[in-house]
């Protein structure tokens, strides 16, 4: 007697009952969807956190090693046989200035090698006379 019962469901209340479990298997899906979506975006902004925070410490590094390569150079004044104040002094007197210059470039051309391309150091240097 209930397989007769089975069998006599109309057709609205079969859709009815599909359109139910649709709907349930849609809302477990989307709700999957979100938790994955929101996960995955949680996991992109820490590894861009991370990332940003590596290539600003390398950054820092990279200054803090040129400012001491400069430090160094220019404040080692006590030096007799400082390269840079030997081409600033030979600059001063006049004699072989283009040659002190070059050598100047030279020296911190070769740097760029070191610290890269995208940082420059300029010097200025006011003649008198």
């Amino acid at each position: 007697m209930n397989l007769k019962r089975r069998k006599k469901k109309s057709l609205a209340q079969q859709s009815k009952q599909i359109l139910i479990l649709m709907t349930v298997i849609l809302v477990i899906i989307l709700g999957g969807c979100t938790y994955v979506l929101n996960k995955t975006s949680g996991q992109i902004y820490e590894q861009m956190s991370q990332m940003s925070q590596l290539y600003a410490q390398e950054l820092d590094n990279r200054f803090l090693r040129i400012s001491r390569n400069l430090f160094s150079a220019i404040m080692d004044t006590n030096e007799t046989n400082s390269t840079f104040y030997g081409n600033v002094n030979l600059m001063k007197n006049g004699d072989y200035s283009e040659y002190a210059i070059g050598k100047l470039r030279e020296e911190y051309f070769s740097s760029a090698w070191e610290y890269g391309t995208e940082y420059r150091i300029f010097f200025i240097y006011k003649r008198y006379g």
